[in-house]
């Protein structure tokens, strides 16, 4: 079959009528015809032409999925709606124009068109689906009209050719993975209407130089432009959303600032100021943290502390954190060198670093068992800090963890650990004594370098390093070594056993 010339008295066409239809190069559609099915032309990779009348209103998901080889489609005013994928992987199609009956592009609408070099959003479009244009790759340019209110995750995502994006004043949300890598765009205004911008949103835009955007994004922005961020000039815009202009956070309410975050509905805890050193010493004596706040009528969870939100707040007395909150940023209590002890809640699966670097009045704290990493620089410079618990969920002590912590004159390292790493107890001067358990297969270097009152040391026998390389001066210090006898017993008791098991096997065979 080459050609199609379906009769006027046609209105509907079934479900993948002609799926597969290897060979066919045309088709004349009849102004009957009120709507193409889903899968109609599925994979009729050798259509070239097709003319939709304006008798169609509808087009189904996955209609032409596959047709390579057509170059060129008009989808007339009539067409009210186009399903998800009813384009994908035309590959040979270079423009298209869209009526503004559709009001809204679903998903994988156009998804790998990687040919199409020009698409013109009708002002009728309301929103842009998830990866409705991905792997679009000679796609150049696009102007998002007035109309769209939201761009779904990945929509533009590979689209490594598209050198220029224009973002409406009416945006509100922006997905995750919207623009990744497109590595071609080489600036970026974001407008003040923008309230919701998804991780890695823009990853690896590689060529990106310049980027205007709300200051509200200030903290989230590694996240958003994920290797990227670092090479870029950016043009801080006064926030709507703002108590105050120029300020890093989105709202105030009872004497904390907070920001909106990456998921509906939650926010988590800032600094104020445009930097989180403009205020350093915003909060003070005794802080609660709600579960929940209210802003503008409409309530919002907090869910984080975001990174160096308290930090410097040298008369920050305590600190309660709600069990809505599951992660706690960078520097988060950095320097608060009045805090004396936390109590985190097992809510929280996640501690940055230096979350609590150089709390010089910090004596004690509590990890939740939801900790798996306590990540690097944590305790860094808590010189009072004498008790903590290491829970048994822990399976990593990253470097600098308790780097000249010289107060701590005892340490449990629970057999859940399996590596700890570099200056992780680097001068911990009131240390004693140290039992590294049997789960550990890695120490770093000067992992318990400087320590000059411990004396007795206990460590696998299986760990390969240097003892100088852990320890540096290890004059008068007892080194115990896990003893090989262990070892000898347990390869004994393997050789054992495997030998019962062949004797065995011959013995059964034997008697067959």
């Amino acid at each position: 079959m080459i050609s199609v010339s379906i009769p006027e008295s046609v209105i509907s066409i079934g479900e993948a009528a002609f799926y597969g239809c290897l060979a066919l190069t045309s088709v004349n559609i009849p102004n009957s015809l009120t709507s193409i099915k889903d899968k109609t032309f599925y994979a009729c990779s050798a259509l070239t032409e097709i003319t939709i009348p304006e008798s169609v209103t509808s087009i189904g998901m996955n209609a032409f999925d596959g047709c390579k080889s057509l170059k060129a489609i008009t989808i007339p005013k009539s067409v009210t709606s186009i399903g998800s994928a009813a384009f994908y992987g035309c590959s040979g199609l270079t423009s298209i124009t869209i009526s503004d009956g559709i009001t809204s592009i679903e998903e994988e609408t156009f998804k790998d068109c990687n040919s199409l070099t020009s698409i013109i959003i009708p002002e009728s479009i309301a929103s842009i689906g998830e990866s409705a244009f991905s792997g679009c790759t000679s796609l150049t340019s696009v102007t998002i009209p007035q109309s769209v209110s939201s761009i779904g995750n990945s929509a533009f995502r590979n689209c490594d050719g598209l050198t220029s994006i224009t973002f409406p004043e009416t945006i509100t949300e922006i997905g995750y993975f919207a623009f990744c890598e497109c590595s071609s765009l080489t600036s970026l205004y974001i407008p003040c209407s923008v309230n919701f911008i998804g991780k890695s949103a823009f990853k690896g835009c590689t060529s990106l130089t310049s980027v205007t955007i709300s200051q509200g994004w200030a903290e989230l922005f590694p996240k958003i432009f994920v290797d990227c961020w670092q090479q870029l000039n950016i043009n801080w815009l006064a926030d709507n959303h703002t108590e105050e202009n120029n300020d890093a956070n989105s709202f105030f309410v009872d004497g904390i600032y907070y920001n909106f975050s990456f998921a509906a509905g939650e926010v988590y805890v800032t600094y104020r100021g445009s930097s989180f050193d403009s205020y350093s010493n915003e909060y003070t004596g005794a802080v609660t943290i709600p579960e929940t706040v209210t802003y503008k009528g409409k309530i919002y969870r907090v869910t984080s502390i975001g990174n160096w939100a308290f930090r410097g707040c040298s008369e920050l007395t305590s600190i309660t954190i709600p069990n809505s909150v599951t992660e706690i940023g960078t520097e988060a209590f950095g320097k608060c060198t009045s805090l004396t002890s936390v109590t985190i809640p097992e809510s929280v699966n996640w501690l940055g670093g230096a979350t609590f670097g150089s709390c010089t009045s910090l004596t004690s704290v509590t990890l939740p068992n939801s900790i798996t990493t306590i990540n690097s620089s944590l305790f860094i410079f808590c010189e009072n800090l004498t008790t903590i618990t290491i829970p048994k969920s822990v399976t990593k002590i990253s470097e600098r963890a308790f780097f000249k912590c010289s107060g701590l004159a005892s340490i449990i390292i629970p057999e859940s650990v399996t590596s700890i790493g570099d200056d992780a107890f680097y001068c911990c001067t009131s240390l004693t004594s140290v039992i590294i358990p049997q789960s550990v297969t890695t120490i770093g270097d000067r992992a318990f370098k400087g320590c000059s009152s411990l004396t007795n040391i206990t460590i696998p026998f299986r760990l390969s390093m240097k003892i100088s390389n852990i320890l540096g001066d290890t004059e008068g210090v007892v080194i115990n070594r896990e003893p090989k006898w262990v070892y000898y017993i347990i390869a004994l008791v393997a050789i054992l056993l495997f030998a019962f098991i062949t004797y065995y096997i011959i013995k059964r065979r034997s008697e067959v």
